[in-house]
């Protein structure tokens, strides 16, 4: 199969008032998204930025440095290929969250620590390590973590 298209997902807590009029962005993204031919959805609000988007792999890298640079942002994003579109339109929509939680986030409360995966089986076996398990059904299926809650 040729898996000609590149499916990617980011996002990012940040506050947005850094890079200016949310209006002003989505048209720039909305103009990035045409030029390199990139199809999906990003959201913005003022506590960040949440996203799925498809395209030419090609198209993708130069979407990435360009959105970017309007986001303010070295965006880091999780990536799929697939021998077909699955997005027809491009959408970038400004909303109350990025996440819907129904909560405010407070951006100065920090992010959590990254943790490597040569570093996972060592945080998680640490006694004052609490492990928050939200996976699905299925996926809680296949296996548990030990002292998960």
């Amino acid at each position: 199969m040729n898996e000609a298209f590149q499916i990617i997902t980011f996002y990012e807590f940040k506050p947005m008032k850094n890079v200016g009029d949310l209006t002003g962005l989505q048209d720039k993204l909305k103009a990035i998204m045409a030029a390199n031919e990139i199809k999906g959805t990003i959201i913005l609000a003022e506590e960040g930025f949440n996203s799925t988007v498809c395209g030419r792999p090609e198209a993708i890298e130069s979407f990435v440095s360009e959105a970017g640079a309007a986001l303010g942002s070295e965006i880091v994003y999780k990536s799929s290929f697939h021998a077909t579109a699955p997005f027809r339109k491009i959408d970038v929509k400004i909303k109350p969250e990025i996440v819907t939680l129904k909560r405010r986030v407070d951006l100065k409360a920090g992010i959590g620590t990254h943790v490597p995966p040569s570093k996972w089986n060592d945080v998680i076996s640490d006694p004052a390590t609490i492990v928050l398990d939200t996976r699905n059904d299925y996926e809680f299926k296949e296996g548990t973590f030990r002292r998960a809650i």
